[in-house]
């Protein structure tokens, strides 16, 4: 994903380290949003459906993994 948001070749406006520095804050912020949507997504479950996706996870004795 990362590699659509730089120019074909971007060695010939950016140097290495630029480059660098630009494709970690980029996959930083890709990993940040990632998390705010599952926030949101975990936040929008009632308790049935969390512990419902707890089993899936971790089985039926879910429970001794995932405090609640």
């Amino acid at each position: 994903m990362v590699e659509h948001t730089l120019p074909a070749n971007p060695l010939d406006y950016f140097s290495e380290a630029e480059i660098d520095y630009m494709m970690a804050m980029i996959e930083d912020y890709e990993v940040e949003m990632y998390r705010l949507e599952v926030k949101q997504r975990l936040k929008d479950m009632n308790r049935a459906e969390l512990e419902a996706n707890c089993e899936d996870i971790w089985g039926k004795d879910w429970s001794k993994y995932c405090e609640m």
